[in-house]
């Protein structure tokens, strides 16, 4: 037996002979044994369907019998990890610890789905190296479902952004490279989830293209959507054998095969040895992208994408436009990053980190002192609706690891605490970060984009930087079409390469205002202004602001573009400056 078979046998536990403590030892009893199942008790169905399949795999089973039953007992798996999925979808994260077990649970199920078929698969091919006589779609069988169990595996760690299991990439890398030598991975598969004429390769090139795109930078909500355009589009990458000396390029990512790890998404986590290299060319991939982008029309938001052997699925044209950057930009970073090794203060959250440049003064005292004695009938409208509103402060600040920055992003890294609780931050949220050596109220603001916990239960976090100086402000809707609503904390945050400390060029709301203004091109905005020690020479107040596009919205907050507040202020100055007109 050669190298690469004995690979494939490491994986596969000791097993012996079969006996009678496990129920449906043959396929026959064992449809009798799955109808019986308590389906409305989800624990103990659960339970016995986990049970049954670890026994599976610890005997030994003729492999065609194995496939039948696997076959069988995936339909019922299929319906608790459905179950599971759906209360997922319907949470928001951090998961509950009721929800994370479940996940704990689904994704047990689909490790041990996959150890099944590479049984199969190993004990058909195995002893002479080679597809027997008659067996070839019943190998290509048992390698798509290794590969896709293997890949939903994956999938169950992402929707909990934590790393892959051990053992996951390395399991799918061995299945990949026998079926490349027993020349089945372009046999075709009847598999409805993958199309008509699914591939072994197909499975394979969907997990590397989902871990290329960093899965772990996608909400609970767009994860799925992702999954389902990747998979779609996996038919249209080549994966290639290439040498260790070619290089990445835009379109052409690398993956050692002989590693436990993915392509990587980023440049630290491409685990590039000198081994036995994959390259994977998504230049198909980004040309149908983009042909369906541009055969779209203008006002569009959505193309379909067409799916073998099922109804075409509608994406949304901004994730697929999100999808071409990623796989065809260049590998490298536009600023270089160096490791560190200090610790910041991180605040997570708008409303926190409002609460901490605004002296830790909850809303309503924010709102006092910022409109002191109100002399205007906007300001008094404002100072009224914000002082009926009463709210709970309760801000936390925990300190981070800086793994690298650079100058528009960091690395962080938080601990989890003694009895193995986690930060509560999640993709898309706002954070402040500050460093020792700064003030108390110079933090820098910026947005998590990815997530990821270790085995540990460390959070890893891809913070990208959004301004160095903010400001604190009460935002109300100056508008006559929408009902009068209670003003919401904002930020102004100043441009990065600002060479003047008073300027201030784009504002973050939360994303609790009204949806219809983002379709707006010119937004009206009463934005309550405290002392500024950057502006010393502006008295606190209102000042009306049109934002005049929108950069960035997530779940948390909605990232506006605001015209030059030099300009606004010379007209308010000359307004305030305007002589009276005498009546006579």
């Amino acid at each position: 037996m050669n190298e690469l078979y004995q690979q494939l046998m490491r994986g596969i536990p000791h097993r012996r002979l079969p006996d009678e403590t496990i129920p449906g030892a043959v396929p026959h009893t064992l449809r009798g044994w799955v109808d019986a199942l308590p389906i409305a008790n989800f624990a103990a169905t659960s339970s016995q369907l986990l049970d049954h399949l670890r026994a599976m795999n610890q005997v030994r089973i003729k492999p065609l019998q194995r496939l039948e039953m696997l076959e069988v007992l995936r339909v019922s798996v299929g319906q608790c990890i459905s179950t599971v999925d759906a209360q997922i979808l319907g949470s928001t994260f951090p998961l509950t610890p009721q929800t994370a077990a479940r996940a704990t649970l689904s994704e047990m199920f689909e490790f041990e789905l996959s150890l099944g078929y590479i049984e199969v698969l190993f004990d058909l091919c195995a002893p002479k190296e080679a597809v027997p006589m008659f067996r070839g779609r019943h190998a290509s069988l048992a390698a798509f479902r290794a590969l896709e169990h293997a890949g939903q595996c994956l999938q169950k760690s992402y929707q909990c952004y934590h790393a892959p299991s051990a053992g996951i990439w390395q399991s799918m890398h061995i299945v990949y490279r026998v079926i490349v030598d027993l020349k089945l991975e372009r046999k075709t598969v009847d598999a409805s989830r993958f199309g008509d004429r699914a591939q072994p390769a197909h499975v394979y090139a969907h997990a590397l293209l989902l871990s290329l795109v960093n899965p772990y930078s996608f909400t609970l909500h767009e994860l799925p959507e992702i999954t389902a355009i990747i998979r779609l589009l996996a038919p249209l990458c080549e994966l290639l054998e290439v040498g260790a000396e070619v290089e990445q390029t835009g379109t052409l990512r690398l993956v050692d095969t002989r590693s436990d790890v993915g392509p990587g998404f980023v440049v630290e986590d491409a685990m590039v040895g000198k081994q036995t290299m994959l390259g994977i060319d998504t230049t198909g991939v980004v040309s149908e992208i983009e042909w369906r982008i541009n055969a779209a029309s203008n006002d569009a938001h959505s193309v379909e994408l067409p799916h073998r052997g099922g109804n075409a699925w509608r994406a949304e044209i901004r994730l697929l436009r999100h999808l071409v950057g990623i796989l065809s930009a260049d590998y490298s970073r536009e600023f270089e990053r160096v490791d560190s090794e200090q610790e910041m203060e991180t605040v997570i959250g708008l409303h926190d980190l409002h609460n901490v440049l605004a002296d830790k003064d909850d809303f309503s005292c924010f709102a006092q002192r910022v409109f002191g004695s109100a002399d205007s009938a906007e300001q008094q409208v404002m100072t009224s609706l914000v002082t009926t509103s009463s709210e709970q402060t309760r801000v936390c600040q925990r300190r981070a690891h800086v793994l690298n920055q650079s100058l528009r992003g960091y690395r962080l890294r938080w601990t989890s605490g003694p009895h193995g609780e986690t930060v509560g931050a999640k993709v898309g949220e706002v954070i402040g970060l500050r460093s020792d050596r700064d003030s108390a109220s110079n933090w820098i603001v910026g947005s998590i984009r990815w997530l990821r916990i270790n085995e540990d239960g460390d959070v890893d976090a891809g913070v990208e930087v959004l301004a160095r100086r903010a400001l604190p402000v009460a935002v109300g809707l100056d508008d006559d079409t929408t009902p009068s609503c209670a003003p919401c904390r904002g930020l102004l945050l100043a441009p990065l390469r600002s060479v003047d400390a008073g300027i201030y060029s784009t504002l973050l709301v939360p994303s609790i205002v009204s949806p219809k203004l983002v379709d707006r091109s010119l937004i009206s905005l009463n934005v309550a202004l405290p002392l500024d020690g950057n502006r010393w020479w502006m008295d606190a107040g209102v000042r009306r602001l049109g934002a005049t596009g929108l950069l960035d919205r997530s779940g948390s907050y909605i990232h506006f573009r605001l015209p030059s507040m030099r300009r606004a202020e010379a007209a308010h100055d000359a307004m305030l400056r305007k002589p009276a007109v005498r009546a006579d």
